[in-house]
């Protein structure tokens, strides 16, 4: 280790090269995967599955050195290439296979402010939340630290919480009645926001117990 520190300006530019060696062999064993899917499930898992295993081995080292190391030469590298290593693969696996490019969304839920933070830093450009009060905060949390990613309420929402995300919100991805869709075009208009994408939830299985209208009130 004495001899290899020669060879590198401090041990957080060290460190970063053991990293970065990982993540180089990571990438080649998914494409190597990728290469031989014929759907894009398959594919998608490969490289979420290999995001994943190389987050968790090395979990302290993205959020502290990473974050906490953003004048290292080598972290600002891997900002300019971690977003296209796994969004561009995304892309040309859609393109293989002949589907439209698909957008990528980084759910938190529980995961800590730095941790989101730290998604964003490296390119993450859709956030999404369940939680109305949580995504309105984390929604200033990215503006007051130079953030443009967008986000998008997943959880199932109430009424009366439209008018906390209204204002800022892309994209609502849980709409089971007419009620709240009434809702949202409502305070988009007070809130003087354009228009509000929504995604329909379909309870296609008839269970009460799940949300989402039901397929005969699809008409």
């Amino acid at each position: 280790v004495g001899t290899l520190y020669n060879y590198f300006p401090s041990k957080g530019e060290l460190l970063l090269a053991v990293i970065d060696s990982h993540w180089q062999a990571m990438m080649e064993t998914v494409d190597r995967r990728c290469a031989e899917v014929t759907t894009l499930t398959d594919g998608m898992c490969y490289i979420c599955e290999g995001v994943r295993e190389f987050s968790e081995k090395h979990t302290e080292f993205w959020i502290s050195t990473i974050m906490r190391s953003g004048t290292h030469s080598a972290c600002s590298e891997w900002k300019r290439t971690l977003r296209p290593a796994v969004i561009d693969r995304f892309v040309a696996l859609c393109k293989k296979l002949g589907r439209p490019p698909v957008t990528l969304v980084c759910v938190t839920k529980s995961g800590s402010d730095e941790e989101f933070l730290a998604l964003a830093h490296f390119g993450a450009t859709d956030m999404g939340e369940n939680r109305p009060q949580e995504a309105a905060r984390r929604k200033a949390l990215l503006l007051e630290n130079g953030y443009e990613a967008a986000m998008h309420e997943i959880g199932n929402l109430q009424t009366n919480k439209v008018k906390m995300i209204a204002p800022f919100v892309s994209l609502i991805a849980s709409v089971d009645s007419e009620r709240l869709v009434a809702e949202i075009e409502r305070q988009a208009e007070k809130k003087n926001v354009t228009s509000i994408n929504v995604l329909i939830q379909v309870n296609i299985t008839g269970e009460e117990t799940k949300y989402g209208i039901s397929v005969d009130e699809l008409d």
